[in-house]
């Protein structure tokens, strides 16, 4: 049950710790949740789009 209501959580921790390690930008996530954890996912790909835009 925890894996399920983590699982957003842990793919955008898996998404930072990729895109730092190779540079490259990592693609945008689902929101799949209208939560907390819905809304950190959604401040993850504003954080990409922008950061995307500056290159």
């Amino acid at each position: 049950m925890l894996g399920r209501e983590f699982s957003p959580l842990l793919s955008t921790i898996h998404a930072l710790a990729s895109n730092d390690a190779s540079g490259a930008l990592a693609a945008p996530l689902s929101i799949v949740r209208q939560d907390e954890v819905g809304v950190l996912v959604g401040s993850f790909n504003r954080l990409l789009n922008s950061l995307q835009q500056r290159e």
